[in-house]
């Protein structure tokens, strides 16, 4: 397929033509009726360039209308320093980079060159150029010495070796019974168990079934020991400074006796006769090579391993045959950068694409205990399994108590074995027997992605941090303005007023773009040259690059090249990052400088008995979240805290906020917040059409310039208020586009992995080491899941007992309770009507529950109401699609009709409120509670017509919302698809999925 066709449809150009932007415009002119884009008045269209950006600006909307304690030109366009309208103010600073299109790897297409099986670029250059800057030319060092690596010189025993590069030709060792059983009870134990509930449950089962296994069970020794034969997996340890400040590897410290740092020695005081060394602390690899083999060693591994091949023929094959058509990203794999990456590197159905994700925890809460778990993500298999905990593959685990500081020294021993799986075989890649080819194929390893929190991405990337004067973690041309009397630079777009130090010109709010491959490269060289540190220091400054990123190391042409490798996590930033902001200046406890005054900040109104009473609104609100949604938030008034959960975030400041804030906040401060809210509800989604990018586009720039205008006004001691979470919320709709939904690329499966880790431990005065040896089991385990399948339990979807599979519709089981006898429909009221009317029948027996395709699961009024638990959890709000048309409604129970096929009687809430719908920015679909005893609100539906499971909680209303008296009034709140990672990492089959969902 030609490039230009590809790029055309996936980066924005062809969006339904003029028609997608003609809606858009509809629909912001909807909701704010003073909002005029330059495309209604000139009749043109705003298209993004590949980047992202636009072709042109488009002004925000008016609100002079609205009112505040102070008066403050159109908030979302703000007064301009010098009297002059802001488009003619602003001044594109000459740095700033005009990004090649969106995906590029650095060079054009047509120079790159692409090697054959086994070739070498000899355009390559391995050789860096010596710097004088001390911790770069440290890093220089990891980068060389990564880039020259071998399996030969890799710390792996001979055995590893030699089955890396002769893997078993047969798919697995055939198991005696006894062996099957041993590594099954093994792995039953290794959740929640210790060691002795094996030995007791091996010697039962040896008393009680002697005649079956004459030979008895393994010990757990055994057991262990045949688990590592079979796999191949197995650690690399090395060894590190005890205050964390390096690991000793790489050539600068492999062969140190003491820290470099803080000269704290490397090893323990030799006690007897004994000339070993042992070292002090030492740190855990768990090398890639071994667990890749295993995962093609089985029929359904070797499958689910060519998922991404098909995925990305199907994509192009969904481009080719468009024809204008809007196309739907719903993957990593969909991002034109993945799908450039693909043509120009040869990506074949052997390969593997691979995702690092590092992050670091502390283990207990009320003792320092900082340790690092980093984890490799394959972005091969399907979105639905690639998240599960036996797909995460462990790679390294950084023991504390604390914060490694050198992270380059610790991430080495990992990049540097990819490396050499990369070179392997004269470049071919690693050998792998494959079980649906039965034969060896190679398998180059390619990176896609690294993530990291805020503080660990600094680490990662080699960027400055978010104060730096270019501190975008993105790398695009923002420049940050210097507070006065403060060494901090701050992401503002809009000049100052007063401010010498800051007065370079307004940023463009629609041109954001990010740094190319070529740009960071020429700006790294800057750095890397750098002639002293004075000098370096203003390179650094200028570019916003501290040091080269260490995976710049591995072979370019096998990966997404920095800085293209880095993207936006948004479980931080929309679930952190943005609430705790907000709650700071909405309640008032946002720093104010003695030029300032909060009588002024007019939006502070979340302060004494307000915020008491919002604290109550949001703990009332709890009950009525399935548990799908997971952690319910606790009562922010008490409970808020540094330990408040992303999940608490998420529903009380979005899935709440939408009508809570309404009562409490000032209505153009409200309606400011929900453009926030429109957005995220849009780019949370696991599948995002071209359209709903353009749309959050528009509501993220309008949302970014009303921000500044709204909170920080241009004045230099507001400076502050403007955080790096409101500059990258203009990057979101771009990143999409280029990598896919965020939600497959976001920290909570690496927050899942260290919570599962960390609740595995048992030796609590060896937590360290006890973390090493679980992650380590884990990586085993994990390969013996895919290797023998079978051992695999909860893989295994068992139907619970009394439960009735829906033949007509896939993936929707009705499940108990059920009646004990059908019952005479006379008895059941307004439904039984309802049924006798339709249906014709006279009984009916009525079932309680029902699993959805999607694993969620709703309840019933007839179920919940028979239980004796008061503060059940309500989970019999549904979502309906009705030929096309979306409606909500509370389920009254299920059943079979008399040809055997699955309904479900519902009570229909009312229809949209379109005013709320509207004055929300489209966030508020509100409708009125249904009478279960009137007929007419009562329906019978199809199952297949229940998509999903939903929260309806009460509308809170205002005290001057008159024309809502009289009405009951609730409003939705769906479960959004960032969280459904969490989803599949925690819940592993359907009988876990029912013992949850109480």
């Amino acid at each position: 397929m030609p490039q230009g066709v590809l790029l055309e449809a996936l980066c924005l150009h062809n969006m339904h033509g003029q028609r997608v932007v003609e809606e858009q415009n509809r629909k912001i002119s909807q909701w704010f009726p003073d909002f005029e884009t330059e495309s209604t008045k000139s009749g043109s269209s705003m298209d993004l360039d590949p980047s992202g950006a636009p072709s042109h600006p488009s002004e925000g909307p008016s609100w002079s209308d609205q009112p505040g304690p102070e008066p403050l030109q159109d908030p979302f366009v703000g007064p301009t320093s010098s009297g002059v309208p802001l488009e003619e103010e602003s001044e594109l600073e000459g740095a700033r980079s005009r990004s090649p299109p969106v995906g590029s790897t650095g060079t054009p297409v047509e120079d790159n060159f692409v090697p054959g099986p086994g070739e070498q670029d000899p355009t390559l250059d391995d050789d860096l150029p010596p710097s004088r800057i001390e911790h770069v030319k440290t890093t220089d060092a990891f980068i060389k010495r990564i880039r020259e690596a071998s399996l030969d010189s890799d710390k792996l025993s001979a055995r590893t070796l030699n089955l890396l590069r002769n893997p078993p030709t047969v798919p697995h060792p055939r198991l005696s019974p006894s062996e099957r059983l041993s590594l099954s009870l093994y792995i039953d134990c290794q959740v929640g168990a210790s060691d002795d509930v094996y030995n007791r449950v091996k010697r039962t089962i040896e008393e009680e079934l002697f005649d079956r296994y004459p030979e008895g069970l393994l010990s757990m020794y055994r057991a262990r020991k045949l688990m590592e034969d079979i796999t191949g997996v197995v650690s690399v340890e090395d060894d590190m400074c005890p205050d964390g400040c390096h690991a000793f590897t790489g050539p600068d410290w492999e062969n140190e006796d003491k820290c470099s740092v803080c000269a704290k020695p490397r090893w323990l005081p030799q006690e007897g006769h004994s000339k070993k060394k042992v070292a002090y602390l030492q740190m855990c690899t768990y090398p890639l090579g071994p667990q890749i083999q295993a995962l093609r060693r089985s029929a359904p591994g070797s499958a689910a391993m060519q998922y991404h091949s098909a995925k990305v023929k199907k994509i192009l094959e969904n481009v080719s045959e468009a024809d204008g058509e809007a196309i739907p990203l719903d993957d990593i794999l969909g991002g034109s950068d993945l799908l450039r990456l693909y043509q120009e590197a040869g990506i074949t159905e052997d390969d593997i694409l691979l995702g690092f994700s590092i992050d670091g925890a502390q283990l207990y809460h009320d003792k320092k205990s900082d340790t690092w778990i980093a984890v490799i993500i394959i972005y091969n298999y399907d979105p639905a399994t690639r998240y599960k905990r036996k797909h995460v593959l462990p790679a390294l685990v950084i023991p504390g108590p604390n914060k490694p500081k050198n992270l380059d020294s610790f991430l080495f021993r990992t990049f540097y074995h990819i490396s050499a799986l990369q070179r392997e075989n004269d470049g071919l890649g690693l050998k792998v027997w494959d079980y649906t080819k039965q034969g060896i194929i190679y398998c180059r390893p390619f990176f896609i992605l690294g993530t990291a929190d805020a503080v660990g991405l600094v680490e990662l990337d080699g960027r400055v941090g978010h104060h730096g004067a270019h501190g975008c973690r993105l790398g695009c041309s923002m420049k940050g303005r210097h507070k006065p009397n403060s060494g901090h630079y701050y992401a503002v777009h809009l000049r100052p007023d007063g401010a010498p130090a800051s007065d370079h010109g307004n940023f463009d709010f629609e041109s954001i773009g990010r740094l190319s491959v070529d740009e960071y490269k020429a700006q790294l060289e800057t750095v890397r040259n750098s002639s002293g540190t004075n000098d370096y220091n203003q390179n650094r400054k200028n570019t916003g690059i501290s040091k080269p990123s260490i995976i710049s190391a591995l072979d370019p042409r096998l990966m997404l090249q920095p800085p293209l490798c880095f993207t936006v996590d948004l479980m931080h930033l929309l679930y952190n990052n943005i609430p705790t902001l907000f709650m700071s200046l909405w309640r008032g406890t946002m720093q104010c400088e003695t030029t300032d005054s909060k009588e002024s900040w007019y939006w502070a109104t979340l302060t004494g008995e307000d915020w008491d009473n919002y604290g109550k609104d949001v703990e009332d609100a709890g009950q009525y979240f399935p548990s799908l949604f997971h952690r319910i938030p606790r009562n922010p008034a008490l409970k808020i805290s540094s330990s408040y959960k992303c999940t608490e975030y998420n529903l009380y400041f979005y899935k709440l906020g939408r009508v809570l804030f309404r009562r409490y906040l000032p209505r153009q401060v409200w309606r400011h917040y929900c453009l926030l809210v429109r957005a995220v509800d849009i780019l949370a989604q696991r599948s995002i059409t071209p359209e709903q990018i353009q749309e959050a586009h528009q509501c993220l720039v309008t949302f970014v310039r009303g921000y500044e205008n709204m909170y920080y006004q241009r004045r230099a001691d507001r400076l502050h208020f403007c955080r790096p979470a409101i500059h990258s919320l203009l990057h979101l709709p771009q990143e999409v586009v280029r990598v896919g939904p965020g939600a497959y690329s976001t920290q909570y499966t690496m927050e899942n992995m260290i919570g599962d880790l960390g609740g595995e431990i048992r030796q609590h005065s060896t937590p360290f080491s006890n973390l090493k040896q679980i992650a380590l089991r884990r990586c085993q385990l994990n390969a013996l899941k895919v290797i023998y399948p079978e051992v695999d339990l909860d893989s295994k979807v068992r139907p619970p007992r009394g439960s009735k599979a829906v033949d007509e519709s896939p993936g929707y089981v009705l499940l108990t309770p059920k009646a004990r006898s059908a019952q005479p429909l006379g008895s059941l009221g307004a439904s039984g009507q309802l049924i006798r009317s339709k249906l014709g029948m006279t009984h009916v027996r009525r079932w309680g529950r029902m699993a959805l395709p999607n694993k969620q699961f709703a309840r019933s009024w007839w179920s919940e109401s028979r239980a004796r638990r008061s503060a059940r959890r309500v989970s019999r709000m549904v979502k309906l699609d009705l030929a096309g048309e979306t409606r909500y409604a509370e389920v009254q129970f299920y059943f079979f009709d008399s040809t055997g096929k699955a309904r479900a009687v519902v009570a229909l809430f009312g229809p949209r409120h379109e005013n709320l719908y509207n004055d929300s920015i489209g966030t508020i679909w509100a409708c009125t509670y249904p009478d279960h005893d009137d007929i007419n609100h009562l329906r019978i539906v199809n199952v297949a017509d229940i998509t999903a499971t939903v929260a309806m909680l009460p509308f809170v209303k205002r005290p001057d919302d008159h024309d809502l008296v009289g009405l009951d009034l609730w409003y939705v709140a769906e479960k959004s698809g960032l969280e459904d990672t969490e989803l599949f990492t925690s819940l592993e089959n359907l009988n876990t999925l029912l013992g949850q969902s109480d």
